[in-house]
């Protein structure tokens, strides 16, 4: 068992066959990209009755001053996620 810090090194060792992996929902667009573009397609199998979910946080330092900018972050990720949920 080997264990990779960055999510793009799991799909390519994936890809070349050295491992497997699991990969978040909102992973799959990227993972159906890089089968357009490669003879060795990776396979997707859902996991059956997962009912899990991975929350997305956004951590703030309450000393620090309010940011410009930071509720039109909030509000994007907020859309992006939904697209996945």
């Amino acid at each position: 068992m080997h264990t990779l810090g960055h999510f793009d090194l799991h799909q390519q060792t994936a890809q070349e066959n050295l491992a497997t992996c699991f990969s978040l929902f909102m992973y799959l667009p990227h993972l159906h990209e890089l089968n357009l573009y490669n003879d060795n397609k990776l396979l997707v199998f859902p996991i059956k009755d997962l009912t899990e979910t991975n929350p997305v946080y956004i951590f703030m330092n309450k000393d620090n001053a309010y940011v410009e900018g930071t509720d039109g972050l909030k509000n994007l990720l907020k859309n992006e996620v939904e697209n996945y949920v």
